[in-house]
């Protein structure tokens, strides 16, 4: 039975199990939601709910969640991921435009003050454009070669190579 179970059995709130047991109710909330409970929690609902530790555990091993449940977490958060290195990605790509904006001005004077005959910047201003047009095409293409999907075979390969040895 879980840590819910028993305590609505008992008819009593989350927040009254948290005095009981001595446990903050956020800590109750998060073993109710499915999140594995250490040693010490155990103990102190065990003594709450006046049963033994082994008891405990055993339910709660019974109720953990479902394995579409951790699913659902994994997919999470690989959405999650995946979102904050576009994100991290789009700052990348602002800063670079940010900077080229302002140092290629800096350089072109720079270059007609040092050396007026010969431009050089024109190279370091093309091969900058060059480095924020790879920049945007992988970001906003699909030309995501080692994007999450590649991380997750590339991971499942090697775990199922090191069981195959």
């Amino acid at each position: 039975m879980s840590v819910q179970k028993n305590r609505l059995e008992r008819g009593w709130s989350q927040e009254h199990l948290a005095q009981m047991s001595g446990l903050s109710l956020r800590t109750i909330q998060r073993i109710e939601s499915g999140r594995k409970a250490g040693l010490d929690s155990l103990n102190a609902l065990a003594a709450a709910f006046g049963t033994d530790l082994a008891t405990l555990r055993q339910e709660s091993i019974m109720t953990d969640p479902s394995p579409q449940k951790a699913t659902n977490i994994q997919d999470r958060s690989d959405e999650e991921k995946e979102a904050r290195d576009y994100v991290r990605n789009i700052r990348g790509l602002k800063m670079n435009i940010i900077c080229a904006i302002f140092f290629l001005p800096l350089l072109y004077l720079l270059d007609v003050y040092i050396s007026p005959g010969h431009l050089w910047v024109q190279y370091a201003a093309a091969a900058w454009l060059v480095a924020i047009l790879f920049q945007v095409l992988a970001i906003y293409m699909t030309f995501r070669l080692f994007g999450i999907q590649w991380e997750q075979r590339a991971i499942k390969k090697r775990l199922d190579s090191r069981r195959q040895s």
